[in-house]
This record gives C-alpha cells, sequence and structure tokens, in this order.
C-alpha cells in the first residue's frame, strides 16, 4: 500500500497529494472550531465527514493511478524505428547508414532487442 509521501513525490499525484493534504488541515481548523463553539458542533461534524469522504476520495484515486503506473511498468513497449536517407545522394545514404549503425549499438548496450 502507497503511503501519502510516495504520491507527494509522484509527478502524476502531486496535485491530489496537495489537494488531500489541504483537506487534512481543513478538517483539523473544521474541529477546532467546532471544539471552541457547541453552537456550530453538529454543523463542524457534518462537514468534517464530508470532508473526510472527500479525502478518502482522494487517496483512492491517488492509489488508482500509482497502481496504473505499476502496471504500466511491467508492460513491453515495442517501437518500429526506420531509417531513410532523403535528398543528397551519396552523403545522405552514408549518413543514414551510420544513424542506424549507432541505434543499433545503442540498443544492443541497453539490452533491447
Amino acid at each position: 500500500m502507497a503511503t501519502p509521501d510516495d504520491f507527494k513525490n509522484n509527478h502524476k499525484t502531486s496535485y491530489l497529494y496537495r489537494e488531500w493534504e489541504s483537506l487534512g488541515q481543513k478538517i483539523k481548523e473544521t474541529k477546532e472550531l467546532g471544539e471552541s463553539d457547541p453552537g456550530f458542533l453538529s454543523v463542524a461534524e457534518e462537514e468534517v465527514s464530508r470532508l473526510e469522504k472527500e479525502q478518502v476520495e482522494l487517496f483512492l484515486q491517488m492509489e488508482h493511478i500509482m497502481s496504473k503506473d505499476i502496471e504500466e511498468e511491467g508492460e513491453v513497449k515495442e517501437a518500429i524505428v526506420e531509417i531513410r536517407a532523403g535528398a543528397g545522394g551519396e552523403e545522405a545514404a552514408l549518413f543514414a547508414t551510420m544513424l542506424a549503425e549507432m541505434y543499433q549499438k545503442y540498443a544492443a548496450k541497453v539490452g533491447w532487442e
């Protein structure tokens, strides 16, 4: 299970984390308001309940995003690279050959097939 710090440091969930953190602060402030003024207690309790539900929903969204990332990490990604010699005759063909060899060597070095 992911922790809030995992969400904070992920570029895909950091904006949701900031909102989640903001809701936590609002919950704290609302509880303090309800405790300080008994007239607001029932309203504060309702608001805290609503904010907590919203906070749980945000947490579930962040977990879903993180789980999708983990699933995608294991997927095989394929690419086809086509290099053509354009206009330029023999020099363009030579450059295209050198470029293709460079990519082949790089692919071999990093273990791509």
